[in-house]
């Protein structure tokens, strides 16, 4: 899902994808070039090795009250709520389940993006779409494609 066509390169060859912008690499690749410019408890983290600044990094940065990683986790979350508002208007869910590295710092964003997701509760009730954290965790994909290997073999 294209979010912004003038965003960076994506790995499959697009602009400004969504996995582009909010993933925890987008993130990570992001906060590097932002703490190349400035001071930042980040660089501290990340023992002065830019290259070792990540989404993990980020996210304990904000937790300490650094600026710099906060406005980086807030960017991501408008990120993730855009492409969420164009899932819930495009499929109306109940609910949407989410998973996957960066949502281990849902708690430094879940305020964020329900704010992003309210201010686009115009034509569908996107903000009445339940948004939780997946119950299996990260291990969520395996599991299911287990399960579906599983599944496959009794059909």
């Amino acid at each position: 899902m294209i979010l912004d066509p003038s965003g960076p390169e994506c790995y499959c060859g697009g602009k400004g994808c969504w996995e582009s912008l909010a993933s925890g690499t987008a993130v990570g690749a992001y906060a590097r070039e932002q703490a190349a410019s400035r001071p930042t408890l980040m660089t501290d983290l990340a023992g002065g090795d830019l290259e070792r600044i990540d989404a993990a990094t980020v996210a304990e940065a904000a937790r300490r009250g650094d600026p710099l990683a906060a406005g980086i986790v807030d960017r991501a979350a408008d990120y993730i709520a855009l492409g969420l508002v164009n899932l819930i208007v495009l499929f109306l869910p109940d609910g949407i389940v989410l998973t996957g590295g960066v949502m281990r710092s849902f708690d430094l964003m879940e305020a964020h993006i329900r704010s992003v997701i309210s201010r686009h509760n115009i034509m569908s009730p996107v903000d009445k779409v339940a948004l939780r954290l997946a119950a299996l965790g990260q291990q969520a994909g395996m599991i299911g494609a287990a399960r579906a290997a599983m599944l496959a073999g009794k059909e």
